[in-house]
């Protein structure tokens, strides 16, 4: 197995998933955000995005999990952020990092905060739990070996092939965040 550090996003990739990550800690309705629900809500909106768009927010590569969907991509990038306050803690006996920042001018497109506000608006009751629990019945984690790369393209030619399947996910989420730009702004579906 991999570690879980390794990661083989450009550069360019890094710093998109960090602009992400920074709208989602403002943007959130919690005073911090965890690892494991930033690693949630960017996959949630991956699977909003496919769902709405057929593009992706990012090109990070996640995995199935023990907890769900993971992406070693978004560690590095949280790992490496500039301009957020850590906090060291202890939950349920596990350390763990708390992340936040108070604001940012982003550098983020109007589309692409438009979908972010969604999202937060729409899980911003919903438990860390419960966002793992999506990402594990997802068709994208039980369509997938365990430790090996999810393919999008596929989940959503599955969606195509599959219309009611894709209804039943359409009740499970947000509407569609109407965006002008979204051929510009979201990344196209890629093996």
């Amino acid at each position: 197995m991999a570690p879980l550090t390794q990661t083989n996003s450009t550069e360019e990739e890094l710093e998109r998933t960090q602009f992400i990550i920074k709208e989602f800690l403002v943007q959130s309705h919690h005073s911090e955000l965890f690892e494991t629900r930033i690693q949630k809500l960017i996959f949630y909106t991956e699977v909003y995005c496919i769902l709405h768009y057929r593009r992706r927010l990012t090109n990070v590569e996640y995995r199935p999990y023990m907890y769900g969907a993971f992406s070693r991509d978004v560690r590095a990038a949280l790992n490496s952020l500039d301009e957020v306050t850590r906090r060291k803690t202890v939950i349920q006996g596990n350390r763990t990092t708390g992340y936040s920042l108070s604001d940012h001018s982003s550098s983020l497109s109007d589309g692409i905060q438009n979908i972010i506000e969604k999202v937060c608006e729409y899980v911003s009751e919903e438990s860390t739990e419960e966002l793992a629990q999506f990402s594990k019945s997802s068709w994208l984690f039980e369509n997938t070996e365990y430790d090996h790369p999810m393919n999008f393209p596929e989940f959503a030619t599955a969606l195509d092939a599959h219309p009611e399947a894709e209804e039943a996910l359409l009740r499970q989420m947000p509407s569609r965040a109407e965006i002008d730009d979204a051929e510009d702004v979201l990344l196209p579906l890629t093996e």
